[in-house]
């Protein structure tokens, strides 16, 4: 008897919980945050020898930006100064490189490079504090604010190489 109330629906159960929970529990391991950040410090070395491209500075102030959602979420508090400095050094050091009209590399300022440097370290302290499911939902609320905006949002390989528009994964 239900004595009046509804009767219990049972909740559907994943099949796999062990890796359900591994995705919400583990953290990420170094080779993973190596991948994110490797090609990020390779952009940074570029902009610090003046030849960096312009793919390769939205790349690095992707990073940021995605620094800024990480504290934003309160996963890792406590670093806005430092990202919203990185964040203005790297916008600073856009538009003297647009100044002609055109992306033409530019020497980075001492100030702005300090700023984007320990601001790279930082956010691999915050990606070592992340879970994969943590990253994940960041990382696709920065992308629909992003196209929300009217940016652009493209998917670029890890040696950058390639830039291509992003797509969304589909699931059947």
């Amino acid at each position: 008897m239900t004595h009046g109330r509804k009767p219990r629906k049972p909740r559907h159960v994943r099949t796999d919980t062990l890796m359900a929970a591994k995705l919400r529990a583990s953290r990420l391991t170094g080779t993973e945050i190596a991948s994110i950040m490797d090609p990020v410090r390779e952009c940074f070395a570029h902009v610090r020898t003046a030849t960096a491209t312009e793919l390769q500075h939205q790349v690095l102030h992707s990073a940021l930006t995605m620094a800024q959602e990480i504290e934003r979420a309160g996963i890792v508090r406590g670093l806005v100064e430092h990202i919203e400095l990185a964040i203005s050094a790297s916008s600073t050091y856009s538009a003297r490189c647009f100044a002609s009209g055109a992306w033409q590399a530019s020497a980075c300022h001492f100030h702005e490079l300090d700023a984007i440097s320990s601001m790279l370290d930082l956010h691999a302290f915050q990606l070592e504090q992340l879970s994969a499911v943590e990253l994940h939902r960041i990382t696709q609320r920065l992308i629909s604010r992003t196209k929300q905006e009217g940016g652009q949002v493209l998917e670029v390989q890890n040696d950058l190489t390639c830039a291509q528009p992003y797509k969304k994964e589909t699931h059947a």
